[in-house]
């Protein structure tokens, strides 16, 4: 549904917004990458095999979770608005992150992982349908280039976390939760002040909870190729989102590393992201849609390739830069889905919450296939990984150039 062309001084201060509030968010999120594995890891003794299974497990079941509540939000975010579900993420984090800082074991860090990862999801949903309502009468390159600047501010995010993460870990497990904490409160802060509801009164859906079935996301296979095909490059794109915990103990075990080393990988993986990022809007408009598509996951499948091999610091380092522009892959698809959804009549946020219940569905299973490659040999999570993103960029190839262009 349509919504009124906003104010463009309206327009600047909720993107600014936006901006703020994913980085913080963001960042809560992933400070905690290191500390995370680190509490499962004491619980398990030091079993890599066993701590990947069980983050796995846990990864799985926040899955679940959000499966059954996302399109619950969706639907209520086209009645309600926007704000209120940008609120949820920093509202949950401050919560459970907090009880992780008190009680620090695996107990505490699984009922937060299920929490947050129902929770945080519904911000970037939430997010994804405020940028369409704000961005719905403007050029297509416009919002590229706005989701290439939070695939920048992400980027970021992994800078600040991997430069601290890792010492925070090393000096008091408790601390990256707690930082996780102050940041979840800065964002909601920010949101409750700063952010003005992008959905007119004139645009909203009557509330209902009958179009939230958690296997609503079918209908994306159910209208025209082209968004069917998008849809499916949304959702295997996933599949690698999911290694985090596979990264760390694969370093651990074939490079020696430890906090401070997987937060320096991480800080220059974010550099990487970062400059990519800023650089996505000039890329897209410069290839096209298709074309940086396609070359964004042949660069993540090569880049996959090469961490099977990567036992040693130069190895892992050229997996990541030959990964650069894989990094941006989502950026021109979620665009294209996003147009592609509406031209089927779907209003923003359930469009939005169909993408997030699908994505939700593969990072269900996910976590326990590659849990179990991992156990098997522990290079294979990374040489499925590059199968599926080979797969991807051919699945890119065949959505029809026009629709990538607008046309």
């Amino acid at each position: 549904m349509a919504c009124s062309k906003p104010d463009d001084k309206i327009r600047e201060t909720n993107t600014r917004v936006l901006y703020a509030a994913t980085l913080l968010n963001f960042t809560s999120q992933v400070v905690l990458m290191q500390a995370t594995p680190m509490v499962v890891s004491r619980s398990m003794k030091g079993d890599s095999v066993a701590t990947v299974a069980v983050l796995g497990r846990l990864s799985s079941l926040a899955a679940l979770v959000e499966f059954v509540l996302n399109p619950v939000f969706a639907n209520l975010s086209d009645a309600y608005g926007r704000k209120v579900f940008l609120l949820l993420a920093p509202a949950s984090t401050i919560v459970m992150r907090g009880a992780v800082a008190r009680f620090p074991g695996v107990t505490t860090v699984g009922a937060g992982r299920i929490v947050t990862g129902a929770l945080v999801p519904a911000f970037f949903t939430a997010s994804a349908a405020a940028l369409s309502d704000m961005y719905a009468s403007s050029s297509p390159q416009d919002l590229v280039a706005v989701q290439g600047n939070l695939q920048m501010l992400m980027g970021g995010s992994f800078i600040i976390s991997g430069l601290l993460a890792g010492k925070l870990a090393a000096r008091n497990i408790r601390l990256p939760f707690l930082v996780s904490v102050a940041l979840g409160a800065i964002s909601l802060g920010v949101v409750l002040k700063g952010f003005r509801e992008t959905l007119g009164k004139e645009d909203r859906r009557q509330a209902s909870l009958r179009g939230a079935n958690p296997l609503g996301f079918l209908r994306l296979f159910q209208g025209s190729t082209a968004l069917a095909r998008t849809s499916m490059l949304q959702g295997l794109s996933q599949f690698p989102v999911v290694l985090q915990d596979v990264d760390a103990a694969f370093g651990a075990k074939h490079r020696g590393w430890g906090p401070e080393d997987n937060g320096r990988f991480v800080a220059g993986a974010g550099v990487l992201s970062t400059v990519t990022g800023r650089c996505t809007g000039q890329i897209v408009a410069c290839l096209g849609g298709r074309s940086h598509a396609v070359l964004a996951h042949i660069s993540s499948s090569v880049s996959y390739l090469l961490s099977v091999f990567s036992t040693s610091s130069e190895s892992a380092w050229l997996a990541v830069l030959v990964g650069a522009l894989g990094q941006t892959r989502a950026v021109a698809v979620s665009v294209l889905g996003a147009r592609l959804g509406q031209a089927e009549q779907m209003g923003r946020g359930e469009h939005a919450g169909a993408v997030a219940n699908m994505n939700a569905v593969v990072k269900t299973v996910a976590p326990l296939i590659y849990s179990r490659l991992f156990a098997i040999a522990d290079g294979l999570p990374y040489s499925a990984s590059a199968a599926i993103m080979l797969w991807c960029a051919a699945v890119a190839a065949s959505v029809d150039k026009r629709h990538w262009s607008g046309d």
